[in-house]
């Protein structure tokens, strides 16, 4: 399984070209597989922070976003229409999330979703509130006196 994966390792404790001690060129091998694991890692990090948690995609919608935003968190959209658009528009290939951050979201129109804006039962869209966060989407206009 590890067949060839340290191999040069090995040639360069045998080779010994440049006149390393042995205790040198075992001190270079462990620097070089601690690299390898640290760069494992970092990658590793880095796929799994890209989109949430295992492969789920998330975007978010906040009230004082923009819908020309990319839908991260830290661009989010501003209106549902826009998530939902922007998910229409994904690969339905993973989970997908839309994360509502606080705020009151005023509807003129109705929100309309189909069958196929859920997903499928292994890779759903789920629209959900920001853990600890009160969302509200309103429908009615406010009646002043």
């Amino acid at each position: 399984m590890f067949k060839g994966l340290f191999d040069w390792q090995i040639r360069e404790l045998q080779m010994n070209q440049h006149g390393k001690s042995l205790k040198t060129s075992l001190l270079y091998v462990i620097r070089a597989l601690k690299l390898k694991v640290l760069m494992t890692i970092a990658v590793a990090v880095g796929f799994s922070a890209n989109h949430g948690y295992c492969g789920e995609i998330e975007y978010f919608v906040s009230a004082q976003g923009n819908d020309h935003n990319p839908g991260t968190k830290a661009q989010p959209f501003k209106t549902l229409d826009a998530a939902r658009d922007t998910v229409r528009d994904s690969d339905y290939h993973r989970k997908v999330i839309v994360w509502l951050r606080a705020g009151v979201y005023e509807r003129t129109k109705p929100f309309e979703l189909t069958a196929a804006d859920s997903g499928t039962h292994a890779k759903p869209v789920i629209y959900r509130a920001w853990p600890g966060e009160e969302v509200r989407i309103v429908g009615g206009k406010l009646v002043k006196n």
